[in-house]
């Protein structure tokens, strides 16, 4: 009986030797692939309410759930681990591929596709002109294909893709929208208002947001009433 304990004991050591290294094996793979999705280190951070008497709902981000939680920070101090919305939380420290975070990239061949790339600092997918060839993977035929690479674990927020959705406003505010049939922004009929979020309060915000061309220099054309055509290409292969 002894003899059967002792084998059964050594046995149990023997597993739970083995799990602690397939536990280990999987804490450093998660830690590879955070690492090479290129979390912030600071999203590992636990959330600090700082110094101050304020009472501000804020979200952090939980690195072992995965998820976004509220907080109450005191509106001064604490780090960086904090975040107005949880939206904002979850793009910012989700593990997202490398290549999203690559600026666009034309390629060395002349045609020009209007293709959309993933804009990490806004959290945004945008229009740029891509040759034809090369570049490198940021590069999506789609805005909703854009987000739900660069974007997986959020429903895509649709903008510039939409159609615009007009409806009457008061006033004489003009309202600006991005037109995806030739590649540029485009005024809504006056007295009408954008009611999706594919409306803008000018040209140049329309463009800066839905686009990597010169807001500037197309809005001054448009404005001067010649025609400009930003991407100087197609919206398919």
């Amino acid at each position: 009986w002894e003899l059967h304990q002792t084998s059964q004991i050594f046995r149990f050591q023997e597993e739970s030797k083995t799990t602690m290294k397939l536990l280990g094996a999987a804490c450093m793979l998660l830690v590879s692939v955070a690492y090479a999705f290129g979390t912030p280190d600071y999203c590992n951070q636990r959330p600090v309410a700082g110094m101050c008497k304020a009472a501000i709902p804020m979200w952090y981000y939980e690195p072992k759930a995965g998820v976004c939680n509220t907080f109450t920070w005191g509106g001064c101090g604490g780090n960086e681990n904090k975040f107005s919305t949880e939206r904002e939380c979850l793009q910012t420290c989700l593990p997202t591929p490398d290549y999203c975070k690559l600026p666009p990239e034309t390629g060395p061949c002349k045609a020009g596709f209007r293709k959309w790339y993933y804009e990490p600092k806004a959290g945004v997918c945008r229009i740029f002109t891509w040759g034809g060839c090369k570049g490198n993977a940021n590069k999506f035929s789609s805005e909703k294909e854009c987000l739900k690479t660069c974007l997986p674990a959020l429903p895509p927020v649709l903008a510039c893709s939409q159609k615009p959705k007009p409806g009457l406003c008061t006033g004489t505010r003009l309202r600006w929208y991005y037109n995806d049939l030739f590649g540029g922004c485009a005024k809504l009929p006056s007295g009408l208002c954008g009611k999706n979020r594919n409306s803008f309060k000018s040209c140049e915000a329309c463009m800066r947001r839905c686009t990597n061309y010169k807001a500037n220099k197309y809005c001054k054309a448009l404005h001067d009433k010649k025609p400009a055509n930003p991407s100087g290409g197609s919206s398919a292969e």
